[in-house]
C-alpha cells in the first residue's frame, strides 16, 4: 500500500492533533512504540467515533477515501467518523510516516443486553497491525466506540492492559466455536473490573485486506445493522498523555466515564 498523504499532510495532521514536539521531526526518529502510542492516545480524543453523515447528510453515505476523510477533519473540526473513516485514515496516515502496516477485516459479535454475546457476525469491523522497527507486532484500532482500545496492543497471547478507569483489555489467542479447533484467531477481550469474567467482543486473523474489501464492507455498514438506525458518539478526553474519560451520545441519552462507572447524565 502505497502512501497517501504528503509530507505536508503530516504536518498538518500533527497540527490538528496537537502531538507533542517531540514527534514532529517523524523522519529522523525510531518507529517504535513510543510514537505509536502518542499517536493513537492523540488521535482519538481529536476525531470523534460518529455516525452523524449516516443520518444528516444528503446521500446517507460516508465515503472512506481517505482524502475526503482528511479533508473532512480539517474542514470541520471537533468531527469523526464510524470505524471504517478513522481507521482507514489512520493507517494511511501510520504508513506516510513510515509505520510497516496494514489493515485487516474484524468479525464482531452484537451486545445482547450490556455486554457481547452470541456468535461473531460478518466482517462490520476494521483493525490494523502494525510491525514494528524491533519486529514487534501491535493491533491498532482507533475506533470502536465506547469499549475499543485507548492505546496500542502487542500481539501477544493474554496480556492484560489498563484501558479506561478500571476496565482491562486483553488478546487471547483461541478458537471460536464457529470454526475448527485447529483455527485460531486474535480475540478482543474486555472486562470492566480486574475480578470480573472477560467480554469477548471481536476477532480477526492477520490477513491483510485491501482498500476495495472495505468499501462493500462501508457500503453494508451504512445501509443495514444499528448504525443507519441510531445515532452514536463517543469522544474520549486526554489528560498527561492518556485518555481519561469519554463522553457517549446514543439518539437521546447521553452518557459520561470519567474513569469509573459509566453513568447516564441527561436524556434528550
Amino acid at each position: 500500500m502505497a502512501p497517501t498523504f504528503a509530507h505536508e499532510d503530516v504536518l498538518q495532521y500533527f497540527e490538528l492533533v496537537d502531538l507533542p514536539a517531540e514527534f514532529i521531526d517523524y523522519r529522523h526518529i525510531p518507529k517504535d512504540v513510543e510514537f505509536l502510542t502518542a499517536l493513537h492516545v492523540h488521535q482519538i480524543p481529536t476525531f470523534p467515533y460518529e455516525n452523524l453523515d449516516m443520518h444528516y447528510s444528503p446521500s446517507h453515505h460516508i465515503s472512506i477515501n481517505p482524502r475526503k476523510v482528511f479533508e473532512k477533519f480539517c474542514q470541520y473540526k471537533g468531527r469523526g467518523g464510524h470505524c471504517m473513516e478513522n481507521n482507514v485514515f489512520f493507517v494511511h496516515m501510520l504508513k506516510a510516516i513510515g509505520f510497516d502496516c496494514y489493515h485487516t477485516g474484524v468479525h464482531v459479535r452484537q451486545r445482547r443486553g450490556v455486554v457481547p454475546e452470541g456468535p461473531f457476525l460478518g466482517l462490520p469491523h476494521i483493525v490494523t497491525i502494525v510491525t514494528l522497527e524491533d519486529g514487534r507486532k501491535y493491533h491498532v484500532d482507533v475506533s470502536f466506540s465506547g469499549d475499543g482500545p485507548t492505546q496500542p496492543m502487542p500481539l501477544r497471547d493474554g496480556e492484560v492492559l489498563s484501558n479506561l478507569g478500571t476496565q482491562e483489555v486483553r488478546l487471547s489467542r483461541s478458537t471460536i466455536a464457529q470454526f475448527g479447533s485447529d483455527f485460531k484467531w486474535w480475540i478482543y477481550q474486555y472486562r470492566n473490573q480486574s475480578d470480573a469474567a472477560w467480554n469477548s467482543y471481536y476477532c480477526f486473523y492477520e490477513i491483510p485486506f485491501i482498500h476495495g474489501d472495505f468499501e462493500v464492507i462501508n457500503h453494508s455498514v451504512c445501509t443495514q445493522g444499528y448504525l443507519p438506525q441510531n445515532i452514536v458518539i463517543v469522544a474520549f478526553g486526554r489528560h498527561a498523555g492518556r485518555i481519561a474519560g469519554k463522553t457517549m451520545l446514543i439518539n437521546g441519552t447521553v452518557k459520561r466515564n470519567t474513569g469509573g462507572r459509566t453513568r447516564v447524565v441527561k436524556e434528550c
